[in-house]
């Protein structure tokens, strides 16, 4: 079977089926007929150890080992011959030892392994671990190049055959890869090939090729030998040449003949042998010594020279005594240079060696520092401290030489308007008035230590130091100055306020907290930088800060010259703020269009107005305004009066989108209010059904995360006044009513009731629920009265179930001024009351502060009737 992949090449899977053939009618000299026994198999699909994905090649070693070309998986994998797994190797790519669909495989004698790396065009070597050895080849079509290589094999010397199937032909190659020869066109004429596979030797060298598309083998023979010349015999009449050998070098030695002796005369034998006779000569080094090699007629280290007798020959043998090594070392925190006399030094990094012959060599070495370092003297083989020794090459010799870095002063200098104290470790600092040294070896480590005296505080390091705690760490690689500042105690005073939660951290010292008023210690001259966090969950967010020298959002820069107060205020994020600027606006429609309109306010200033829809079809009731998706900017929630709930994700003034909450909510389900139930920032929906039955929707966005019965069948005669957080923990509350004027809480956890506790018994009937709001900032709702008999305004101040303060804040308000909405409108964390005049249109503020009236604002004169504050 054959797929075209890229590179217009084939992949070959080769199918090979082996059983029993019976031969009938065949001339005696035939082979019998054979039968094969399955032994064992083993594979299957995948990548791990012993799969395939579509297996190419294979290959077996002298020890029976079986390699297996895994093509897809672009690997080479290794068993015994029963299919045990050994090993494997390779990988997807196209670097040393990586494939792209490996296909043939061959093992030479030496155990060598070679693939066949068809897409990337080249043959790899491995040794039979996979080790990589080398590579050749490229993509073309000259020698040693390749279009697609298939089969592999390797004869007997080792050279290796390889199928380039591209480009119809078979390449030979040595075991290094360098090009012998090549043979093959494209056609179907002998010789020529199309489209050939594999390729298998024989003992004798003959080359078998399977030719695909020709559908034949192809049988090749090897070159013919060369046959070994004759040797000329020698001449009849004998002559006779003489070999002379000398001796020379350092050392001492012997020099024997064979099959004749050498005659010797000091250091120089001789032997006279006949014309092409052989003469072999011998070296054997004394003790101590060592045969360096022959020159003259005879070259190379070997210890035996075989000398054929054509001519008068001369040969040198020397012997050297053995050579001794000088090894320098450098060492210590400094540098310099070392030098030996006689002789060169050869330097790889700190270590410098020479070798000397003679063992009565005297050497000189010479040590010189660097500029900044000294010597400091030598150990080993040489010892003192001056810059030269002087060693006997004896035996093997070991110097080190030592440079050291000078040492490196420290200076501290005390300052500021208070006292202290600084010390050094390691060393000891010497003083003189507010001034210290010290010196040290070059790159110590010394940690510098400030304490501030009694009446002072250590306000920081400077120079080659920074920052304010009292320890500092310095490296003696230069000269070091260091300046340690100590104030005089100054306290700074952080408030928090607002009816937000926060935290507020110091870049320095520490804060020490009581309630919501913090206090730090800091030396004159010490800046410090604060930061304000809102809580996480709290629903907070950071207004400003006050009393600082700087600011940059969050953070209040410092600068302690004396005592100092700053404030931090943190704001619960408001009602009815479509911008997010901590802020509540205005929500506006015309009940005869049915157009809406926001108000962006700033106290009482309308900095824009806007209209987010026009014409919204009077079967829309609008239910509430609220925060549902937790980007702090308020949407708006719509009941249709087929009982369809949909909320407008607003993005200030823009409709970001219009999403169905639920559809078809009966009419007996009546909507009761919104508020944040289980603390994640974002408003849930409160439902009574008019059997009497409580649920809440907790809400992500336009998406109801669970719908839960709160309690079911609460009796008509309690009624739901209002929702807000009564306890501060985050979450909202239920307040209700029942006509004898009794108020209860239900303290509520998400959809649970936490807890429930009456507020207070038989309120007057007279005394209505306005609005719950948190009126004093402290984070708890309060509760807003109007008498409808008199007028009169009234605020209850709460803190949990107990009321704290009941306050009138007007009297004998006038029945055309009613109240229309709270809110935030200036930003202080203290919620106001919005009043509109119902016979003139005119719309005015009261500015809170807990249960006074700051001041009275209009916002805006005769707004038409028919347009109403949601």
């Amino acid at each position: 079977m054959k797929v075209l992949i890229n590179k217009s090449k084939w992949v070959i899977a080769l199918f090979t089926v082996i059983g029993a053939m019976c031969l009938a009618g065949i001339a005696d000299n035939a082979y019998a007929a054979e039968s094969y026994t399955f032994v064992t198999k083993w594979g299957s699909f995948g990548a791990g150890d012993g799969q395939f994905n579509g297996p190419g090649g294979v290959a077996v070693d002298s020890a029976g080992n079986v390699y297996v070309a895994d093509g897809n998986n672009s690997r080479i994998q290794k068993f015994d011959s029963s299919g045990a797994f050994i090993t494997k190797w390779g990988s997807f790519g196209a670097g040393d030892g990586q494939f792209n669909l490996p296909n043939g495989v061959a093992v030479d004698s030496a155990g060598n392994v070679y693939v066949s790396d068809w897409n990337n065009d080249r043959i790899q070597k491995f040794d039979s671990s996979g080790a990589f050895i080398t590579k050749w080849g490229s993509t073309g079509v000259g020698d040693g190049q390749f279009n697609g290589p298939g089969g592999v094999a390797v004869d007997s010397a080792g050279n290796v055959y390889v199928v380039d199937i591209g480009n119809s032909r078979i390449q030979k190659f040595d075991s290094s890869g360098v090009f012998i020869t090549k043979w093959g066109s494209f056609g179907a004429g002998d010789g020529q090939f199309n489209l050939p596979e594999m390729v298998a030797l024989d003992s004798a060298g003959n080359v078998y090729v399977t030719d695909y598309n020709n559908s034949r083998i192809q049988k090749f023979a090897p070159p013919a030998s060369t046959p070994t010349p004759t040797p000329t015999p020698p001449p009849d009449d004998t002559a006779y040449y003489t070999l002379t050998v000398s001796k020379a070098g350092t050392g001492s030695g012997s020099v024997a003949g064979s099959p004749m002796q050498l005659t010797w005369s000091g250091n120089t034998g001789v032997v006279t042998r006949p014309e092409h006779s052989v003469q072999v000569i011998t070296a054997a080094a004394s003790d101590n010594s060592i045969f360096a090699g022959w020159s003259g007629d005879c070259s190379g280290t070997a210890a035996t020279c075989v000398m054929s007798m054509t001519k008068n020959l001369s040969v040198t043998a020397t012997f050297n005594l053995p050579l001794k090594t000088l090894t320098v070392t450098r060492a210590g925190t400094g540098n310099g240079t070392v030098t030996a006399s006689p002789g060169t030094l050869t330097w790889s990094g700190n270590t410098g060696t020479a070798e000397y012959p003679d063992a009565a060599t005297v050497v000189t070495l010479t040590a010189a520092a660097s500029d900044g370092s000294t010597f400091t003297g030598w150990t080993g083989d040489c010892s003192g401290t001056d810059t030269t020794c002087t060693v006997t090459m004896s035996k093997a010799v070991n110097v080190t030489a030592t440079f050291t870095l000078v040492p490196k002063p420290l200076s501290v200098t005390r300052t500021g308007t208070g006292s202290g104290n600084v010390t050094a470790s390691p060393g000891t600092l010497t003083w003189s008035g507010n001034t210290a040294t010290a010196e040290y070896p070059d790159s110590t480590v010394v940690t510098l230590t400030a304490t501030a005296s009694f009446d002072s505080t250590f306000a920081g390091w400077g120079g080659d130091c920074s920052g304010t705690t009292p320890t500092c760490t310095v490296t003696m690689s230069k000269a070091v100055n260091v300046t340690a500042i100590f104030g005089l105690t100054r306290t700074l005073t952080i408030n928090i306020t607002g009816d937000g939660t926060g935290l507020v951290i110091a870049s320095s010292g520490i804060i020490s907290w009581n309630f919501k008023t913090g206090t730090a210690f800091y030396g004159d001259g010490t800046e410090v930088t604060l930061t304000g966090t809102p809580i996480p969950g709290s629903g907070s967010m950071f207004m400003g800060w006050t009393g600082c020298d700087s600011t940059n959002g969050p953070q209040c820069v410092v600068k302690i010259t004396g005592s100092r107060a700053v404030t931090a205020m943190f704001h619960i994020g408001v009602k009815n703020d479509f911008d997010a600027d901590g802020r509540s606006d205005i929500f506006l429609q015309d009940s005869s269009s049915g157009d809406t309109a926001i108000w962006f306010m700033n106290g009482i200033n309308i900095l824009s107005k806007a209209y987010p829809a026009n014409g919204v079809s009077s079967e829309w009731r609008f239910l509430a305004r609220g925060e549902f998706n937790g980007n702090d900017k308020s949407d708006i929630l719509w009941q249709h009066t087929n009982g369809d709930v949909v909320v407008w994700s607003m993005d200030g003034a823009r409709i970001a989108a219009t999403d169905y909450v639920a559809n078809g909510v009966p009419s007996e389900w009546q909507f009761k209010g919104i508020g944040d139930f289980n603390g994640d920032d974002k408003a849930d929906i409160l439902w009574q059904h008019t059997n009497g039955d409580v649920v809440i929707w907790l809400m992500n966005g336009a998406y109801i995360v669970a719908r839960a019965y709160v309690e079911r069948g609460i009796p008509s005669v309690w009624q739901i006044r209002g929702v807000g957080d009564f306890d501060g923990d985050g979450k909202a509350d239920i307040i209700w009513q029942d006509d004898s004027g009794d108020l209860f809480i239900w303290f509520m956890d998400g959809s649970g009731v936490k807890s429930k506790d009456y507020l207070d018994h038989a309120v007057a009937a007279n005394w209505q629920i306005k609005a719950v709001a948190g009126f004093n900032g402290d984070g708890m709702a309060d509760i807003l009265w109007q008498d409808s008999s008199t007028g009169d305004v009234a605020v209850w101040l709460v803190n949990g179930a107990s009321v704290i303060i009941r306050s009138f804040i007007s009297r004998a308000l006038p029945g055309n001024w009613q109240l229309k909405d709270t809110g935030d409108y200036d930003g202080d964390g203290i919620y106001d009351m919005l009043w509109q005049d119902s016979s003139t249109g005119d719309i005015v503020v009261w500015f809170m502060d807990g249960t006074g009236i700051r001041t009275k604002d209009s916002i805006e004169k005769g707004v038409s009737s028919n347009w109403l504050i949601k």
